[in-house]
């Protein structure tokens, strides 16, 4: 698990990566030479304070601009409440743009009393839980265990689980405090790419560790006991879930997939109760029914861009690009003359983003193949552009290079949570009115059933994967799914 830097998807953490660089960069300025000029550029580092980032989400440059296009576009964005700052409004429950995600308040072992909430997460404390000087190691170690098929642990790595978990219980019960009963994490799309995203490292390593202690409980034949992990995992995964911000997108489906072997390793262990199988699968049927909408990404992402694009009216440009980005144009150098042109051509950069993105939103009421396609068209005609005076330096080397991942993303993710649902339904033999349909394909998952076991194949794209159920006798689990069933199948 290297953190900030990449995930299992192949795709990078952009926002993350450039949280990180921008961090080594604050309180100093970065000195990038232009091989042939003889003096160093000197970058301008980014807005430190909140108040200074926050700033620019008032989007002043936007305002001012004589682009009549733009001006139209902001109208439009400020009436659909879609604005940097509307959107933070819109987030943090003052509007219902994404229903706050309720506390997991029932962890028994925790004895605190259902129902509370505590205020605003502080996102700084939160990722304190696992401080940075030591995170990375910890999660080195995490990988080193971490299992990987039916959540089985070896006979070594499950003495060094329970020796990480041991000294990690301090942490643990912090984590868990402090997570349980947030309705939402509330990362500012004030602040856009510069705001901290820490607290989903902290919340990578604390849920892996979760993951780790379920699995230390299924090897000693307790796996009832491996329910409140599950609960709080599922719980700060939905958090991740409800941001409009991609790298929490990438964590939530990151997540999701651990979730999915410790809910398959449960409800195939032997020695699970009938409760606790019924337990798990309402909770599955229910975060299947409360799945935000995937147009709550690409709005948060866009009001990101509209951050962005003040940063480079005030001359942050550079500040924006890690260092790998900057290497080739520093090679070439035009490294000074490509800030300078980023800025003289920002009004037609930004209506090309603006453009791009309100495709994106509204491409989400389409089937994820129709978006794909899309999204490939539209990355095409950016491609297209490169090398030529209409190049949008900004969103094509900052803003658009993710829109086919974070497609694949949204609909890999989805596929395979709906394809668990499938293999528990027929597991469980609860009936349905019609076959569950793979979101990515278009097509019913395709299933293998018999009297002991059920198989769901999940495809994406040239991707696939098997999840392979114990089915029970008919009246071997008294079920009460009815609620959560109706609410996934609407």
């Amino acid at each position: 698990m290297m953190l900030l830097t990449k995930n299992s998807f192949g795709t990078k953490w952009r926002a993350s990566l450039r949280t990180a660089c921008r961090t080594l960069a604050i309180g100093s300025i970065l000195l990038a030479v232009v091989a042939g000029c003889g003096k160093p550029t000197a970058v301008r580092p980014a807005p430190t304070s909140t108040e200074q980032r926050q700033a620019y989400a008032e989007l002043p440059g936007l305002r001012r601009s004589p682009q009549p296009w733009l001006q139209e576009e902001y109208s439009r964005l400020r009436g659909e409440r879609a604005l940097p700052l509307q959107i933070d409004r819109r987030m943090s429950g003052q509007e219902n743009l994404v229903p706050t995600v309720s506390p997991a308040a029932n962890l028994p072992t925790l004895k605190s009393p259902a129902g509370i909430q505590t205020p605003k997460a502080d996102l700084k404390t939160l990722a304190a839980i696992y401080p940075r000087f030591s995170r990375q190691h910890l999660a080195d170690q995490i990988d080193g265990i971490f299992p990987t098929r039916e959540m089985q642990l070896g006979p070594a790595e499950l003495t060094q689980a329970h020796e990480i978990l041991g000294r990690k219980r301090n942490e643990r019960r912090q984590f868990a405090e402090a997570f349980r009963h947030l309705d939402r994490l509330g990362i500012p799309t004030s602040e856009g790419l510069l705001a901290n995203l820490e607290v989903l490292d902290t919340i990578e390593v604390g849920s892996r560790l979760e993951i780790i202690h379920a699995a230390t409980l299924l090897a000693d034949n307790t796996p009832d006991a491996a329910w409140e992990s599950l609960v709080l995992v599922r719980h700060v995964a939905a958090l991740c879930l409800a941001e409009g911000n991609y790298a929490a997108r990438m964590l939530a489906a990151k997540l999701h997939r651990d979730i999915i072997q410790l809910v398959l390793a449960m409800h195939n262990h032997q020695q699970t109760s009938s409760t606790i199988r019924e337990q798990v699968f309402e909770s599955v049927l229910s975060d299947a029914a409360n799945w935000p909408d995937d147009s709550i990404l690409w709005m948060g992402e866009r009001a990101v861009g509209l951050h962005t694009y003040e940063l480079v009216r005030d001359g942050y440009f550079l500040s924006l690009l890690s260092d790998a980005e900057m290497a080739p144009l520093r090679e070439r150098n035009i490294l000074n003359v490509t800030a300078r042109t980023a800025l003289r051509n920002v009004d037609n950069d930004q209506t090309f983003y603006l453009q791009t993105m309100r495709r994106m939103v509204e491409a989400t009421a389409m089937p994820y193949a129709e978006r794909l396609n899309l999204a490939s068209s539209m990355q095409a005609e950016c491609e297209s552009l490169r090398g030529t005076p209409q190049y949008p330096l900004v969103a094509g080397m900052i803003l658009l290079t993710e829109l086919e991942n974070g497609i694949i993303l949204q609909g890999e993710d989805k596929a395979l949570w709906l394809a668990l649902v499938t293999g528990l339904q027929q597991a469980h033999h609860v009936p349905r009115a019609e076959a569950n349909v793979n979101p990515f394909t278009g097509e019913p998952f395709v299933m293998t059933v018999d009297d002991d076991s059920v198989q769901v194949e999940c495809r994406w794209g040239r991707e696939k994967k098997t999840l392979v159920l114990r089915r029970f006798p008919p009246t071997a689990v008294p079920l009460r799914t009815t609620r959560s069933q109706d609410r996934q199948s609407n």
